[in-house]
């Protein structure tokens, strides 16, 4: 189950959105389905996704969308150029090269807090005489 906001921040098609929206108050109730979380019955919303119509249920007073197993990954994402392709090659580089150094400074740190770890428990064993 999904709430419309949170569908509008993973970057949905705004098509998708817009016929979600203008759907959901003319949709049929369908008794048959119950809403997981409020119990009440949900509506039936048809669209159209890329040329094929996908019915999802809708629970009005949750605003929230119910969808089957996998349903959701069928819904289109909006087409914006990705960021990487609008900077210089050197820009890329450059980011790439500090994603690396993030993750050897990760790494290095996690290695000093297990050698830590070790030294107190050898130091605790020393301690008790074991």
């Amino acid at each position: 189950m999904i709430s419309i906001p949170v569908l509008k921040r993973e970057h949905i098609d705004p098509d998708v959105l817009r016929q979600i929206h203008s759907k959901k108050q003319d949709s049929p109730t369908d008794f048959s389905k119950k809403c997981p979380q409020c119990q009440r019955p949900m509506k039936k919303l048809l669209i159209a996704v890329d040329s094929q119509k996908m019915e999802l249920e809708f629970c009005q007073p949750c605003f929230c969308i119910w969808f089957d197993t996998a349903e959701h990954e069928n819904i289109p994402i909006k087409h914006d150029q990705k960021i990487s392709s609008k900077l210089h090659p050197d820009s890329i580089k450059a980011m790439a090269m500090a994603d690396i150094e993030f993750l050897n400074i990760q790494r290095e740190q996690k290695e000093r807090e297990e050698e830590s770890r070790k030294d107190q428990l050898w130091f605790a064993l020393r301690l008790f005489g074991l």
